[in-house]
This record gives structure tokens, sequence and C-alpha cells, in this order.
């Protein structure tokens, strides 16, 4: 039997007590809460792209730890990356975490990670960066210690930045994808098209075998010749259904996807953290951080 190999990261720092990069305060009892409430089998936070719900995912998060960064807290993940992520990681695209947090989880009253996106913006200070070793998938870990000037921007100002972001990246996996679809498309009609151009010329055989037939009833060997021809005539046809209806599939999975894409409205709108949103409204129960 045939075993996959799974890759995981190092435990990396996806989130850091303390002041964000557009002045509001990440609590480090935040920072406790999340890691001991994280658990995959009860809610597994999948890994996306600029916080986009139309993104495809790249892994989830396996587990969550605490480490002391001087009088701050720093939650640590060990991260499942799939083959997208480590494409974009390879070319230096989204090496930095972005935390979704919902502060009141379920039924628990605990702030709980539901997600985690690969960013170039992280709005949390000091998360790690993510590299590939030249020996393969193997995902090396860098902390970003970078001095950011803090400035918190004005509530629609922040809308519009994220909004150009998101118009700007287009989701470079979700295109990508897009792209593949579109050649299996073009491959599929080709086939049918050649499949169509065979099957003419069989039933042109096919009607000049019948016409024989006519003229010679008792010649077993035409009649034979004729049943075969049928056969492959028959056989054509149901591959030209299969190959037609998976035609229409990919076609109706273009259409699926550039409606979602044209539905891309303003990013989730956005929860501001503990004692960082006073005076604003409290957006959805999700923070980005």
């Amino acid at each position: 039997m045939e075993t996959r190999t799974v890759f995981r990261t190092e435990p990396i720092v996806i989130l850091t007590s303390g002041a964000t990069v557009d002045g509001r305060e990440i609590k480090s009892e935040t920072v406790i809460d999340v890691a001991n409430s994280y658990d995959p089998s009860v809610y597994n936070a999948m890994i996306n792209v600029e916080h986009s719900p139309y993104s495809q995912k790249l892994g989830s998060v396996l587990s969550l730890s605490v480490q002391d960064y001087g009088d701050k807290k720093q939650l640590l993940a060990v991260l499942k990356p799939n083959d997208l992520l480590l494409y974009l990681i390879e070319r230096g695209q989204k090496v930095h975490t972005s935390c979704e947090i919902s502060m009141e989880f379920a039924d628990t009253g605990k702030p709980y990670l539901v997600g985690l996106a690969v960013t170039d913006s992280p709005a949390s200070l000091g998360t790690s960066e993510m590299h590939l070793s030249r020996e393969g998938k193997q995902v090396e870990i860098f902390s970003s210690k970078e001095t950011i000037e803090k400035k918190k921007p004005k509530f629609m100002e922040s809308i519009f930045t994220q909004t150009n972001k998101e118009d700007d990246l287009m989701d470079k996996a979700v295109m990508e994808v897009l792209s593949q679809v579109a050649e299996t498309q073009k491959q599929l009609l080709t086939s049918v098209e050649g499949l169509t151009e065979n099957l003419s010329t069989l039933k042109g055989k096919d009607q000049g075998a019948a016409g024989g037939d006519t003229e010679g009833k008792n010649d077993q060997g035409a009649a034979g010749g004729n049943t075969e021809g049928k056969e492959e005539l028959t056989a054509m046809q149901e591959k030209i259904t299969e190959l037609s209806s998976a035609l229409k599939a990919s076609q109706d999975s273009i259409a699926a996807m550039t409606e979602s894409l044209s539905q891309f409205t303003d990013e989730q709108e956005r929860h501001q953290a503990d004692g960082g949103g006073a005076g604003e409204e409290e957006l959805t129960p999700k923070n980005i951080l």
C-alpha cells in the first residue's frame, strides 16, 4: 500500500502579544487561551490566502503552543502545508501568517483559532518568515524582527487598502487552478472533435458495408465485419458521450469559479482586538491578527 509523506513545519511564531502594526493590542491572556483551547479534532483551522473565503486551502494547523518572549507571549503553530503552500513559499510569496480568531468560540466563551492566512503583510509583530530548504520540501523558519511604523488607519482607509491588495492578488493559486482547468477543457474539446470526425468516417464505412450486405446477404464474412463496425461505432459514441460530460463539467467548474471571483467583495469585516476598537463598531466575532 502506497504511503504519502506528510510535511509539517517546526513550531513557528504566528502571533505575539502587545501592539499590532495597526495600533491594536493583543493581550497575553488571549495568546494563552488560544493555545490552550485549540483542538483540530474539534475545529480544524485551515490555511488560506490573505483571509479570502474564495482562496484554495493551503493546509491546516496541527497544534499550538506558547512561549515567553521577554515580557510578551508568542503563539507557536505547527503547520501541515500542502503542495500549493509549498509552491508559494518556494517563490517567496505569502511567507508570513495572520491569525483568524473567534473571541467567543461556540459555547466555550474562550478565544479560538478558526483560520490562518498566509500573507505578505502580517498585523502582528515578530511573526516567523517561512522558506524552503535546499534539501526539498522542508520548511525553514526565520524570525522577522523588522521595525514597522505603528499607524492605526481609519476604518474606511483600511477597508479600501485591503480590497486593493485582494484585487492585485486575485489569488495566484486560484488563477493557476483556473488555467489548469482551461487547459483540461481545451484537451477535452480536441478529443471530442477528433472522435466526432472518426465517428463520421466509421458511419460512412458502416453504411457502405450495409449496402454491400444488401447485394450479398449470405456473405458471413461481411456480416461479421459489419457487426464489428457497429460495436466500434457504439464504443466510440459512448466515449464521445463520456468526454462531452467531462467537458460540460469542466465548463461548469470554470463558470462557478468565475462567479465566485466576480463576487469578491471587501475583505471580511474586522473585529477589533481586545481594547483596540473603542468607539468603533464591532463588525464580526473574528479577529484578524
